[in-house]
């Protein structure tokens, strides 16, 4: 699969493409345009690249900015939400149950 191929921003939502999913692993391309989130407070952990483009994250009260290639981790059970993402966003996350 190429990240970048076959990608859909006309969407009014957020489009989750699953790469590969077990008991203890899931791995997920998301597309966003302009997208931003309420809180999530998840039981696992959260490994996100941007791929393409820009996303701001607020992760318990601190803005994180994101731009390609860039990387973050989220351990399970942290609030964080998306303030924003650019026009044209595509992340990869991993999610790990341990």
């Amino acid at each position: 699969m190429n990240l970048l191929e076959n990608l859909d921003f006309n969407s009014d939502h957020i489009v989750k493409d699953v790469i590969l999913r077990n008991e203890n692993f899931e791995i997920n391309r998301i597309q966003s345009k302009n997208e931003t989130s309420g809180p999530y407070d998840q039981d696992f952990d959260e490994f996100v690249v941007i791929i393409k483009g820009e996303a701001v994250l607020n992760v318990e009260g601190k803005d994180v900015r994101l731009k390609e290639m860039d990387t973050y981790f989220i351990p399970k059970n942290i609030v964080h939400e998306v303030k924003s993402t650019s026009d044209e966003c595509v992340w990869l996350c991993f999610n790990i149950n341990s």
